[in-house]
């Protein structure tokens, strides 16, 4: 039988991905989202966005910054 995840654990984890996005952990929060896209997918949707979002120029940021690049960051609007 699988496990079904109880209000509590969704509450947690809700709890640990908005704190994750907040620290710019984005690929934590990312990881996070996800599973809660799954129960959610309305709810969950902008903030899986914005994970993907800062982890997208995170990766940017570390690119250009090893390589001296000029890229710039990329700019998304969430209303």
């Amino acid at each position: 039988m699988p496990h079904q995840k109880s209000f509590f654990d969704q509450e947690t984890l809700e709890i640990q991905a908005r704190e994750l996005l907040a620290r710019g952990k984005f690929r934590q929060a990312k990881d996070a989202f996800k599973d809660l896209y799954k129960i959610d997918k309305v709810k969950y949707l902008p903030e899986l966005l914005q994970s993907y979002h800062g982890l997208a120029n995170q990766m940017i940021q570390n690119c250009s910054a090893s390589d001296g690049n000029g890229i710039s960051l990329i700019e998304i609007s969430y209303t």
